[in-house]
């Protein structure tokens, strides 16, 4: 499983999309995970994953290096996204790790790791979530965004949305969060069936029971940094 493991630290590990994934798949699988520390305090994430999921094949880059390398790949045409998370240390990690070990399945979680999955054998099958779909976040920031900050989020989308067309042939399956997405998913040309699987809540116990003629109550637990947001959280309401 190839996924962007470690949050910021305001985020704990058990409420990504990603870390509820694994957590259903190791109810009936044995699971490698793999993916890039850039954290300077990663140890506690890191300790949670293991605790869980045992077997971990990680590789830790300064972030700063990160964003310098990044910034000389974009000047070289290639996308930041993906040069961000391009590890050597991991690719031959992996590499060894395909060689010793009969995996079945890859299932890859993000698109910045997408890069690792294209190099395993097309005979190993592939699925994966493209959640929201990565290259539609810039190009949402390139429509907010002025010269030049808009062509730099135009031109990396362009680039990253490549690596999610190769992704998206390739693989045995595709989720993504949305239907909106998985019609972006679908457009990227012929390949694996898209299923939808939404982000929601996990809990682990039930809380008290609404009565059902009481009105709903929705809670928003976030800042509204102006724009559009407040009117999408009214059109959610």
């Amino acid at each position: 499983m190839l996924g962007r493991w470690i949050p910021p630290p305001r985020r704990p590990v058990r409420g990504t999309r990603v870390y509820q994934f694994a957590r259903h798949l190791a109810q009936r699988h044995q699971l490698t995970l793999a993916f890039i520390v850039d954290h300077r305090d990663a140890a506690g994430p890191i300790t949670v994953l293991r605790s869980e999921f045992g077997d971990l094949e990680f590789a830790s880059v300064p972030r700063g290096w990160k964003s310098l390398a990044s910034a000389v790949r974009l000047a070289g045409g290639e996308s930041c996204t993906l040069s961000y998370f391009r590890s050597q240390a991991l690719r031959t990690r992996l590499e060894d790790r395909l060689r010793r070990t009969g995996y079945d399945l890859v299932f890859v979680s993000s698109s910045s790791m997408i890069q690792y999955a294209l190099e395993v054998d097309p005979i190993v099958p592939t699925v994966v979530d493209f959640g929201e779909v990565d290259s539609e976040w810039w190009v949402r920031q390139a429509t907010r965004g002025s010269f030049p900050a808009a062509r730099f989020f135009r031109t990396e989308a362009t680039r990253l949305r490549a690596a999610e067309t190769s992704a998206a042939r390739r693989p045995a399956l595709c989720f993504a969060e949305t239907p909106e997405a998985a019609e972006i998913v679908r457009s990227l040309g012929p390949g694996a069936p898209v299923g939808v699987i939404p982000s929601g809540v996990e809990v682990d116990t039930r809380g008290r029971t609404v009565a059902v003629d009481q009105p709903p109550t929705i809670v928003f637990n976030t800042r509204f940094g102006g724009g559009p947001d407040p009117k999408e959280a009214l059109d959610v309401c």
